[in-house]
C-alpha cells in the first residue's frame, strides 16, 4: 500500500514496489508518522479508536470515564504526533499508517 508521485524516477518506482511487496507502507508525506507510530500511549490509541468510530468528545469521555479536558489533551497530543489539524485528517492518516 503506498503512493508514488508521477515524477518519481524508474529506480524509485522499482525500489518502492519491492518495499511495498514486503509489507511496508510508503506515503512520502506520512513517513515521519510511520516511524513514530509506536509512541502513542495505550490511552491515546483508545481515544483514537473512538474518534475513528465518529464519537464526539463528550461521548468519548463517557466511554473512557475521563474528563472532557483530558480527552482534548489526548486529542491534541495525537494531532501533534500525526502532524494533522482536524479530526477527519487525523482518522484518515491513522488509517493510512495502520494505527486503526
Amino acid at each position: 500500500v503506498g503512493f508514488l508521485p508521477k515524477s518519481a524516477d524508474r529506480r524509485s518506482l522499482i525500489r518502492r514496489i519491492r518495499k511495498v511487496s514486503q509489507g511496508e507502507l510508503f506515503y512520502p508525506s506520512l513517513q515521519t508518522a510511520v516511524v513514530q507510530s509506536d509512541s502513542l500511549t495505550p490511552r491515546q490509541l483508545e481515544v483514537l479508536g473512538l474518534l475513528a468510530e465518529g464519537l464526539p468528545n463528550k461521548r468519548i469521555c463517557q466511554v473512557l470515564d475521563l474528563t472532557e479536558h483530558t480527552v482534548k489533551t489526548h486529542l491534541k497530543a495525537i494531532f501533534v504526533h500525526l502532524g494533522v489539524h482536524n479530526r477527519t485528517e487525523c482518522v484518515a492518516k491513522a488509517r493510512a499508517i495502520g494505527l486503526i
